[in-house]
C-alpha cells in the first residue's frame, strides 16, 4: 500500500403535539449526546418506494419541525427557542436562537426561503433566513376555518400557480396564499391527527398531492396522502413502525414534523421526524419516486472510513460507498479522491472499479492509497468524485466529508440557557470573579484577565451564582491537570454540586503532578436535575463555561495593561512592570497575519518600538523573566496596518482568537440597543449576517468558513469594527 504523508497541522413533533405533552414538566427533560456518524444507517436494500434512505437520532427532545434546502437538515422546537442544523447525513453541527422566536413548531421551505410558524394564528408565519440565524419578515395569517398552525407545508401550485401554503392544527388542513390569507378552507372531517405534511408535484404533475403524517393512536403513525384536485384522501400507505426509537428507550412514538425534497440521485424523498417521549426524536428519509430517470448515473453515497476520532493515524484507509442509480450496469470507471489539511490539497489518488454495479446495487471500494491523518487537533477535507463517462447526474458525483483528528481538542458542550432560563451569572475562583449574561456557551479561555492562578497543594475557594435558579440545578467542574485535551481522566472531575440553587462552593486543589507553568483548561457546567453530568456534548437546559487554569509553584506575575501608539508607521508598545518580585527583564513575542507567535526582542524597560510596520496584522505580548523562569503572557495586542487608514478597532473583544471552531464576539451595548453585524473575508465579501441584537455577546462558529482573515462590523447608535482568524 502506498501512503500519503501529510505534515502541517491545521485545523442542524409537531408544535402543541398533545396536550399531554404539552403538559410534561422541565424535571422530564432529557440530556443528549452529539451523534456520531456511526449513529447514522443506510439500510443497503434495493431503492424502492417507501425504502429507508437513512435515519439517526437527534440531539434533543421536544422539537416539532423539520425541513432541508438540500445542503443541510434543520429542525425547530415546540417548546424552546432552538433551532438545530445537521449535514445531509446527519451529523450535528450546532444550535442556535433567532431573536424575536421563543419557538417554532413546524418548517417547510420553498426552494428559496424557510418557513415556520409557533402555533397562533396571530403570530402569523415566520420567514426564516437559518443560514444567518435571523427573521426576515412574517406573514400575517388570516383563516378563519382553523383554530392554530401545527404543520405548514408550501405548495407552489396553490392560488393559480403563485404559491401558497397548506396549514392547520391537527384535525384540521386549509390553505392560504403567500399573503395569508385563506383561499381554501377546512377540508378535514372526521380524519386522525395531521402532525406534518409534505407536497409532491413530481409522482404526477398534473395531480398533485400532499402526504399527511398522521397521529392515529398512542403510537400508530401512518402516512395518507391527500388529492389537492379532489380535495379527497387517500387510504394508508404506509406505516412508520420501521422507524426505530432512540437510543434512550421510548414509551411513547409521536408523528411529527414532515417535508418533501428531490434528493441528488433524482428521487422524490420524504423527510420526517419521529418525536420519541420519553427520549430524542428520529429524523428519516423515506424514497417515494423517481423524480428524474438517468441510464448512466453513479453517485458517491458515503465516506465510511476514515471517520473522526483519537486514534486516527499515518495509515487509513480511505473506503467510500458507491451506488448505481441508473437504469445500466456499470463498470471499468474510476474514482479519486483529494485530501487536505488546510495548507493544500494532495492528489487526486484515483482507482478504477474493476467490479460491476448493478442498476440500484451499493458497492464499498477502497483506495489502493492510504492516507495520513495522525496530526492532533486537525481537520481534514476529503473530497470523493466519480468520473464515470457519460453521467447524466453530476449532482451526486463529488461528496465532500471534513474528518478530525480529534486527539487533544477539547470536546464540544452547551446548554440552552436563555435570559428567562437559569445561567450561570459569576464564577469566582482565585483572584477572578467573572459575571456573564446567558448563552449555550462561553469560552473565557483565552483571556489573559481571567487566567486563574492555582499552587499545588493549596486549596482555592470556588463559588458558581446562578441568575434564574431552579431547585433541581445542579453544577459540575472539570480541569485538565494533565493538559491532554481529555476531561475524563482519573482526578479531572473536581466538583459535583447538591442539587439546589446555589450558590455552589467548593475548595479546589491543584495536584502536586498537575502541569505548571501551563496553561490548563476547566470546565464548568450547569444542569438541571441530572446526577450524572458529562463534560461534552449538549443538554437541553443549562450553561457551560470554559476557563484557564495555571499551576505555578513560585507565582511569576506577568506584564499587564500592553498597549500600542502608532508613530509614523512605527508600532510603539508600552506595558505596566508587575509588582513586587524582582526580575530580569520581558520577551516581546510576535506574530505576522497570524502566523505562529515567535521570540522578537528582549528588553529591559517596559517600552519596545517595532520599526516600519508593512501592511498586515502584527500581534504582539510580552512576558516577565524572572530567576526562577518566564511568567504567563499579559494581553495580546493586534495591530492592523491597511497602508490605507489607521487602526480601526475600538471596544470590541474577540475571544478565542484565532478561532478554531466556536469564537465570541463581545462589544458595548450597554442599553439594549438594536445592532446589525456583518462578516467580510479579506475579499470585501459578506460572509455572515446578523439582524437586530439586542444583546453585548454573539457565539459565532466556524462551520464552512476556511482559513484565514475575517472582518467584523457592528453597526447600530455607534458603529465598531474589529477582525479575527479562522484556523
Amino acid at each position: 500500500m502506498k501512503k500519503i504523508k501529510i505534515f502541517t497541522i491545521t485545523f442542524l413533533g409537531v408544535l402543541l403535539l398533545t396536550s399531554s405533552l404539552q403538559a410534561q414538566e422541565k424535571d422530564e427533560a432529557l440530556q443528549w449526546n452529539c451523534p456520531t456518524p456511526t449513529d447514522i444507517t443506510y439500510p443497503d436494500s434495493e431503492k424502492a418506494m417507501w425504502d429507508i434512505l437513512f435515519y439517526f437520532e437527534t440531539t434533543a427532545s421536544s422539537q416539532g419541525g423539520v425541513a432541508t434546502d438540500g445542503n443541510f437538515i434543520y429542525t425547530s422546537s415546540f417548546s424552546t427557542e432552538m433551532f438545530r442544523k445537521f449535514t445531509m447525513d446527519g451529523e450535528f453541527l450546532e444550535e442556535f436562537t433567532i431573536p424575536g422566536i421563543s419557538n417554532c413548531g413546524c418548517m417547510t421551505y420553498d426552494g428559496e426561503k424557510f418557513y415556520g410558524a409557533k402555533g397562533n394564528l396571530s403570530d402569523g408565519i415566520f420567514v426564516l433566513d437559518l443560514e444567518n440565524h435571523s427573521l426576515t419578515n412574517t406573514i400575517p395569517v388570516s383563516a378563519p376555518s382553523i383554530i392554530a398552525i401545527g404543520h405548514i407545508s408550501y405548495d407552489p401550485g396553490l392560488d393559480n400557480g403563485n404559491g401558497g401554503f397548506w396549514i392547520g392544527y391537527w384535525h384540521e388542513l386549509a390553505a392560504v396564499d403567500a399573503s395569508g390569507n385563506e383561499i381554501i378552507p377546512n377540508v378535514v372531517t372526521g380524519m386522525p391527527g395531521i402532525a406534518g405534511t409534505a407536497i409532491d408535484n413530481v409522482t404526477d404533475p398534473d395531480n398533485p398531492g400532499l402526504f399527511c403524517f398522521q397521529q392515529t393512536g398512542s403510537t400508530d403513525l401512518e402516512i395518507t396522502k391527500f388529492d389537492i384536485n379532489s380535495q379527497t384522501f387517500s387510504g394508508v400507505l404506509h406505516v412508520a413502525t420501521d422507524i426505530p426509537g432512540p437510543s434512550g428507550g421510548s414509551s411513547n412514538s409521536v408523528a411529527s414534523g414532515m417535508n418533501s425534497f428531490v434528493n441528488n440521485d433524482g428521487k422524490l424523498v420524504l423527510l420526517g421526524m419521529v418525536d420519541h417521549f420519553p427520549g430524542n426524536e428520529m429524523i428519516f428519509e423515506y424514497e417515494i419516486s423517481n423524480a428524474f430517470v438517468y441510464a448512466n448515473d453513479i453517485s458517491v453515497q458515503t465516506l465510511i472510513s476514515p471517520i473522526s476520532g483519537d486514534d486516527l493515524t499515518a495509515n487509513e484507509d480511505v473506503t467510500v460507498k458507491l451506488l448505481n442509480n441508473g437504469t445500466v450496469a456499470q463498470t471499468g470507471f474510476d474514482i479519486e479522491y483529494t485530501i487536505d489539511d488546510g495548507t493544500g490539497a494532495l492528489g487526486p489518488f484515483t482507482k478504477t472499479v474493476s467490479e460491476t454495479i448493478n442498476p440500484g446495487e451499493f458497492l464499498e471500494v477502497t483506495f489502493d492509497e492510504q492516507a495520513d491523518l495522525s496530526s492532533p487537533g486537525t481537520e481534514y477535507t476529503i473530497v470523493v468524485t466519480a468520473l464515470l463517462s457519460g453521467d447524466e447526474n453530476d449532482a451526486n458525483d463529488v461528496l465532500t466529508k471534513i474528518v478530525q483528528n480529534t486527539s487533544g481538542v477539547y470536546c464540544y458542550a452547551s446548554g440552552s440557557s436563555s435570559s428567562n432560563q437559569e445561567y450561570i451569572s459569576n464564577i469566582t475562583f482565585g483572584d477572578i470573579s467573572n459575571s456573564s449574561s446567558a448563552s449555550q456557551y462561553a469560552n473565557y479561555s483565552g483571556d489573559p484577565a481571567l487566567y486563574i492562578y492555582l499552587e499545588p497543594g493549596v486549596a482555592s475557594e470556588l463559588t458558581i451564582t446562578l441568575a434564574n435558579p431552579y431547585n433541581a440545578d445542579l453544577s459540575a467542574v472539570w480541569i485538565d491537570w494533565n493538559g491532554n485535551g481529555s476531561f475524563y481522566d482519573p482526578g479531572e472531575s473536581v466538583y459535583l454540586s447538591p442539587m439546589g440553587q446555589g450558590p455552589y462552593v467548593t475548595n479546589i486543589t491543584a495536584p502536586e503532578d498537575a502541569l505548571q507553568n501551563t496553561s490548563l483548561r476547566m470546565r464548568i457546567r450547569l444542569d438541571y436535575n441530572n446526577p450524572a453530568p458529562d463534560p461534552c456534548g449538549t443538554t437541553s437546559f443549562g450553561e457551560v463555561e470554559d476557563y484557564t487554569v495555571i499551576v505555578s509553584g513560585v507565582q511569576l506575575d506577568p506584564p499587564t495593561d500592553l498597549q500600542y501608539e502608532l508613530i509614523a508607521g512605527d508600532i510603539n508598545l508600552t506595558w505596566d512592570a508587575p509588582g513586587g518580585k524582582d526580575l530580569l527583564g520581558y520577551n516581546i513575542y510576535y506574530s505576522f497575519n497570524y502566523g505562529d507567535f515567535e521570540l522578537l526582542a528582549y528588553v529591559t524597560e517596559t517600552s519596545y518600538t517595532f520599526d516600519a510596520a508593512e501592511a498586515g496584522s502584527h500581534r504582539f505580548y510580552i512576558t516577565a523573566v524572572y530567576d526562577e523562569g518566564e511568567s504567563d503572557a499579559s494581553n495580546i495586542i493586534d495591530v492592523l496596518i491597511t497602508g490605507i487608514a489607521e487602526n480601526i478597532f475600538n471596544k470590541v473583544n474577540i475571544y478565542p482568537n484565532p478561532i478554531s471552531d466556536f469564537g465570541t464576539i463581545e462589544f458595548q451595548n450597554t442599553g439594549n440597543n438594536l445592532y446589525n453585524l456583518k462578516i467580510m473575508d479579506i475579499n470585501g465579501k459578506t460572509v455572515r449576517c446578523i439582524n437586530n441584537i439586542t444583546d453585548n455577546k454573539i457565539i459565532i462558529k466556524k462551520g464552512d468558513l476556511s482559513r484565514g482573515l475575517y472582518f467584523v462590523e457592528i453597526t447600530g447608535i455607534h458603529k465598531y469594527r474589529s477582525k479575527f482568524f479562522i484556523k
